[in-house]
């Protein structure tokens, strides 16, 4: 099963776009907001981020952050 979902606002000042295919996550962009740090689980990880008001991370399946 694959699917996305786009500009999704979460708590704490952040904005998400999310992919996933078979099931499990893909690529995930957060956007910052207003400057807080971003805390993201999936399954058993867990990260923080600190990205800039008004900038944006994207992440493969594994959490790990990938160049614009």
């Amino acid at each position: 099963m694959a699917g996305s979902i786009k500009g999704v606002r979460a708590r704490g000042g952040f904005e998400l776009d999310i992919e996933w295919k078979a099931g499990k996550l893909s690529k995930a962009t957060v956007r910052n907001i207003n400057g807080n740090i971003c805390k993201i689980r999936y399954g058993s990880k867990l990260i923080e981020l600190s990205v800039e008001p008004g900038n944006s991370v994207i992440l493969n399946g594994d959490l790990i952050a990938q160049k614009n």
